[in-house]
């Protein structure tokens, strides 16, 4: 019963990517509905068309079709700023984006166990991309007009937005960490005392039938095998959560 216990608790560990991007597909979502509010058509188009590719995404990642997103809607988000850039340029502030953005790399990278290269090249390419929306929302002539009145508006939203973002992504990172540290703690548990079980009653049986010159009995054999057997499946439950 314990063991069925903790797979349902590790299965219901979802990755942190996946987690960080469902909150970003919802609050994307709300910023194209009050843009189209705003009758920003062009720009609650193009959000309304990255709110799409992030939830193809992460259909994509939940059916296990791809595993590593984290590049995938990195990219996504840079793409759509600097876009926005040449949308809205710079007056709506859309580079806030940046910002939790910079603090979700070391969440779902996961620089201890991926290479430093890795954690550098993405951290890079994100600065670019913020220079690159920073240099064209100011440089660039807007596609859509907005007024100031508009555009004052949605500064104060996307900068509130950002903030929500960036707490919504530490305050999740927080609890599945913690999720997570009780996972170990029951995969400890299984280590350090079901696995003790078969062990001992192994070693004991074999105790027996030394004792007996390994003469041929049939009941020790049977409780051997099946103590070999429970071991057998706890050493697979271990490998199921250290697999998830």
């Amino acid at each position: 019963m314990n063991d069925i216990k903790t797979i349902h608790l590790l299965k219901n560990i979802p990755t942190r990517t996946w987690q960080l991007g469902m909150i970003a597909l919802i609050v994307s979502i709300g910023i194209t509905l009050y843009f189209y509010s705003l009758g920003l058509t062009m720009s609650s188009i193009m959000i309304a068309c990255f709110s799409f590719s992030l939830a193809i995404i992460l259909l994509l990642q939940y059916f296990g079709v791809i595993t590593e997103t984290h590049p995938i809607i990195f990219a996504a988000v840079c793409i759509l700023l600097i876009v926005s850039g040449f949308v809205e340029g710079a007056t709506t502030g859309q580079y806030f984006y940046f910002f939790p953005l910079v603090v979700v790399i070391p969440i779902v990278v996961k620089n201890k166990n991926s290479s430093n290269l890795e954690f550098i090249l993405t951290y890079a390419a994100i600065m670019i991309s913020f220079v690159t929306c920073f240099y064209v929302g100011h440089a660039v002539r807007p596609i859509e007009q907005i007024s100031n009145s508009v555009a004052n508006k949605i500064i104060y939203s996307n900068a509130g937005s950002a903030m929500f973002i960036t707490v919504s992504f530490s305050i999740a990172n927080i609890f599945y960490e913690n999720k997570f540290l009780s996972a170990l703690r029951a995969i400890a548990q299984i280590q350090s005392h079901e696995m003790r079980k078969p062990v001992a009653s192994i070693i004991g049986l074999m105790d027996v039938w030394k004792e007996e010159k390994y003469v041929y009995d049939e009941e020790i054999v049977t409780m051997i095998e099946k103590a070999t057997v429970e071991l057998d499946e706890k050493i697979h439950l271990i490998i199921k959560h250290t697999t998830l």
